[in-house]
């Protein structure tokens, strides 16, 4: 029969794996947001909107900005997703880390969420005519959105690490 201690072991340290994978992902993610609406948004608004679909199309449209963007956020997600249904399972004897790993997985599911509000605007800047009003209209809405789900994806980032220092935390126990 295993013991309470074992199971609350390899619990956490399957949780401890799991954070971490996904602390890398989501800290990627909230870096990535906080450069692109810090810093980037703010250029484009000085720069000709055709030079900014042109850089989309050749950035975010590309096949590594295909892959990577989507890629850190649903794999995030679902290792999220995975830490929340072993939580939930062990809640008694993890309940220290459980509503932050919960909250987490909420914020990355709201950026995914988000996503797809956000998406379908850049994503039809690749076909687009280099139309200055058409490409401000859809830089417009893409941002606007794209601002909801960065703030959803930097916070499930701060969650995360919290939630991974509840983890330690419980292990020293």
């Amino acid at each position: 029969m295993i013991t309470e201690n074992a199971t609350r072991s390899r619990a956490l340290a399957a949780l401890r794996i799991l954070l971490i994978i996904s602390c890398l992902l989501t800290g990627l993610l909230a870096g990535e947001n906080a450069d692109r609406y810090l810093i980037q948004v703010p250029a484009w608004r000085h720069v000709n909107i055709v030079a900014w679909a042109e850089f989309v199309r050749h950035a975010d449209l590309s096949i590594t900005g295909m892959i990577l963007y989507p890629g850190e956020a649903i794999i995030s997600c679902l290792l999220l997703v995975i830490a929340s249904i072993i939580a939930l399972k062990n809640r008694n004897v993890l309940a220290i880390t459980t509503n932050h790993i919960y909250t987490s997985t909420c914020f990355a599911l709201a950026g995914l969420g988000l996503t797809i509000f956000a998406a379908p605007y850049l994503i039809s800047v690749w076909s687009m005519p280099d139309d200055p009003i058409l490409l401000q209209q859809q830089f417009n809405h893409f941002h606007f959105w794209g601002l909801f789900r960065a703030v959803a994806q930097i916070l499930s980032f701060f969650t995360c690490v919290f939630a991974l220092s509840k983890v330690f935390e419980l292990e020293k126990k």
